[in-house]
């Protein structure tokens, strides 16, 4: 791999890593919003599926990190 396509390689990650704080903090005020959410609610429909949402942007994250780390081996190599 050339010095270009390593830097624009680069360059992505780091806006992956970026948008990935987005979605962190997406995932903490869904946080806040399911802890602040009264217990009935927590244990209702809703609270099911703000968890489950939780969970999937969760794992979308954890993925990424995984895929990135991935990528970052095959650059350096």
């Amino acid at each position: 791999m050339n010095k270009r396509r390593r830097k624009e390689i680069l360059d992505a990650k780091t806006l992956i890593e970026e948008n990935l704080g987005v979605i962190r903090e997406a995932i903490e005020e869904e946080e806040e919003y399911f802890d602040n959410m009264p217990e009935n609610l927590q244990y209702s429909e809703k609270g099911d599926l703000t968890q489950e949402v939780i969970g999937v942007m969760e794992d979308t994250v954890d993925e990424i990190e995984s895929l990135l780390e991935e990528l970052m081996e095959a650059v350096n190599n």
